[in-house]
């Protein structure tokens, strides 16, 4: 089984046999009608994640960014593999998250003291 994504119906699966690496799209309105787009590396290339990517790992490597992302099944060389269903993982918005570390995915324990501090402050 997958320890990341899910299929369209919401069940865990399994990655094929072949798959390697896994390209990243994402669904701009998940809730409407449309396809998705693509998601680039800092370079401006496809992003691709390892097949065994865990969740924290994949919300750092795309950068936290809430949404709704379709991840198609690749062979090594990035090839799409034939037949191999995509899966998908959701990153929701959380309204009360404590900030995040961009350099290590982590809560910012500075942040959070700010905030505190702030919130006092105001009262």
């Amino acid at each position: 089984m997958s320890p990341l994504a899910f299929d369209k119906q919401g069940k865990p699966f399994s990655w094929h046999t072949r798959t390697a690496k896994l390209r990243v799209r994402l669904f701009r309105t998940p809730s409407s009608r449309g396809t998705c787009s693509q998601v680039l590396d800092s370079v401006g290339n496809p992003q691709f994640v390892d097949a065994n990517i865990d969740y924290p790992e994949f919300r750092r490597v795309v950068g936290n960014v809430p949404a709704l992302y379709r991840l198609d099944q690749c062979d090594d060389d990035g090839v799409e593999i034939d037949g191999a269903s995509p899966g998908y993982v959701l990153i929701e918005q959380l309204l009360n998250a404590a900030p995040v570390d961009d350099a290590h995915g982590d809560v910012s324990a500075l942040a959070v003291i700010g905030r505190l501090f702030a919130t006092q402050e105001a009262a």
